[in-house]
């Protein structure tokens, strides 16, 4: 999980940058257009899955299928799982802070901010 400077968890967008690292937004607005924008990315990327999924079954299904066909089956097949996992883990993050007490949630950016950046002076 990634946090901004102010120490508040950010998004991972479904979405990758140019080099393919991935994005992150940091608002406090979970109903804002940019998290809006990847909610409907997000669905896009689910719905486009599902449908990769049901033409690569119906295509393993047939007999005499070429080489070119099964590859890119799996091609496709490992972009769409790629995409999925991307959006697991994003959402797996905006769900692990309502269920981590104040304690463990603190310990937690203190751990993500790396070594001394929990420890306080005051």
């Amino acid at each position: 999980m990634m946090f901004d400077a102010q120490g508040s968890p950010m998004r991972l967008l479904p979405w990758v940058g140019d080099s393919g690292t991935p994005c992150y937004l940091s608002t406090d607005d979970p109903g804002g257009r940019m998290s809006r924008l990847a909610d409907e990315v997000e669905t896009d990327l689910l719905d486009s899955a599902r449908y990769v999924l049901r033409e690569a079954r119906a295509l393993l299904a047939e007999t005499g299928v070429g080489t070119r066909e099964l590859r890119f089956t799996g091609v496709r097949l490992v972009e769409s799982l790629q995409d999925a996992l991307r959006i697991a883990e994003s959402r797996g993050y905006r769900l692990a802070p309502a269920l981590l007490t104040p304690a463990e949630a603190e310990a937690t950016r203190a751990c993500a901010a790396g070594p001394g950046a929990g420890a306080s002076g005051t």
